[in-house]
């Protein structure tokens, strides 16, 4: 066994790890965010939808927050959807600003093919 070996058993703990956070606390939001609809008078039926496209938001958007090609380009994407709700009603921080711990590799070096996506594509009839 050798020194790469223990390497990347640590890496796939740490990854396992990370994995097992970022659901913990996507579940609890998800919890939380149902109970305050339901006191704002929400039904089942429209949280259960919102759920399903919140859910479906944050797996696209999960890759912003690991070492991909896509990752750049996610954060883009959050941020100038983000910029478009908040307008001029508040400062807007941008998404190294809210998740200084996330590294940004850049496609230069990231380990995956990139699945070459247009950034934006949804807004320009594509």
């Amino acid at each position: 066994m050798g020194k790469n070996d223990m390497v990347r058993r640590q890496q796939e703990r740490d990854r396992l790890q990370y994995n097992k956070g970022m659901n913990f606390g996507q579940q609890f939001v998800f919890d939380v965010m149902m109970v305050c609809l339901h006191e704002k008078g929400w039904g089942y039926g429209r949280i259960s939808e919102l759920s399903k496209t919140l859910k479906e938001k944050c797996d696209y958007y999960a890759d912003a927050f690991i070492r991909c090609n896509e990752q750049d380009a996610r954060q883009v994407q959050l941020d100038n959807e983000l910029r478009a709700i908040i307008k001029d009603n508040q400062p807007f921080f941008s998404f190294n600003e809210r998740y200084p711990n996330v590294k940004t590799v850049g496609y230069d070096r990231a380990p995956v093919p990139f699945k070459g996506e247009v950034i934006g594509a949804e807004y320009m009839g594509r």
